[in-house]
């Protein structure tokens, strides 16, 4: 039987670079702003609500509050328990990337915020190695350590990738992954009964070269993320799992599929984005009057 809209909350847990914001807007756009909390930083984007903050922030939330989002997006780990803080029956979906793919589109990332100029520390682009020592977790079984829970220093690799591996048949209602974008957009419109839920091609790195590594280099890459190659290998057996259980059960969706190439933010969200920042941005300035004038008007 396939799950109403509203029946439970919808907990969207982002891993970086996978795809996710092509998901996040097709998700979004499924409910009502105010029907979707954000779990974002300040000054990340886009913005895809007006209510956003930490996951201490929703915790914070009276009740009634947290009760009425029925859709949870953002990078947050599932060590953070965050459906412990949801009133009501809750799932959750995510989206995984083979850890090669994934650590190249985050070393492209990497030197694109540096040729921006917006990288402390960083004035010109960097190696894999480098972003090795920069940001070692996220190029070494990054996947794993958002899927597994806590404890993952204290775990053996095969306990965390057991771990990781339990978590996503029992608590997800959809595993998806983003060389299957199509099939696992299908599977979160079978599953939640939707009539179609089709994502753009967002945030591909539009007009930029992409990062190419050498043979070693994916071996190299290969080697250190042997817990995240077999994630990503289970994620596609319970796709198939899934698609064959929907399909069996006349479930399966006519799928929409993107149109090639670059596209354009939806206005909503460029909308609500530019409106945050603007409000952020003023917020800054008043802050900074005061400090120079201690009895500025509030």
């Amino acid at each position: 039987m396939a799950l109403s809209g509203s029946a439970e909350t919808l907990l969207f847990l982002h891993i970086p670079k996978t795809g996710g914001i092509s998901l996040s807007t097709a998700l979004t756009a499924r409910f009502p702003g105010d029907a979707v909390f954000h779990v974002v930083k300040k000054g990340q984007g886009p913005i895809f609500s007006a209510y956003r903050g930490s996951c201490d922030d929703f915790r914070a939330l009276p009740e009634p509050k947290r009760a009425r989002f029925r859709c949870i997006i953002g990078h947050y780990r599932l060590k953070e328990a965050l459906h412990d803080a949801v009133p009501g029956p809750w799932g959750y979906v995510t989206v995984l990337r083979d850890p090669v793919s994934r650590v190249a589109s985050r070393l492209g990332q990497f030197n694109r915020i540096v040729m921006a100029g917006k990288m402390e520390g960083h004035q010109t682009p960097i190696d894999l190695a480098t972003l090795a020592e920069v940001v070692p977790g996220d190029i070494d079984n990054h996947q794993t350590r958002f899927l597994c829970g806590g404890g993952y220093a204290k775990r053996s690799p095969e306990e965390n990738l057991q771990c990781a591996k339990e978590n996503l048949r029992n608590w997800f209602r959809v595993v998806g992954t983003t060389e299957r974008i199509d099939e696992t957009l299908g599977a979160v419109q079978g599953v939640y009964g939707w009539d179609d839920l089709a994502a753009l091609r967002l945030n591909t790195a539009k007009n930029v070269e992409q990062i190419q590594l050498t043979q070693a280099e994916r071996t190299w890459v290969r080697e250190r993320n042997t817990m995240d190659s077999a994630l990503h290998e289970f994620a596609n057996e319970l796709l198939d799992d899934q698609v064959s259980q929907l399909t069996s059960q006349g479930r399966w969706p006519e799928l929409r599929h993107s149109p090639p190439g670059p596209s354009q933010w939806p206005a909503w969200v460029i909308a609500r984005t530019v409106h945050e920042r603007v409000r952020d941005a003023g917020r800054c300035l008043l802050s900074a009057v005061r400090r120079v004038r201690p009895g500025a008007p509030r």
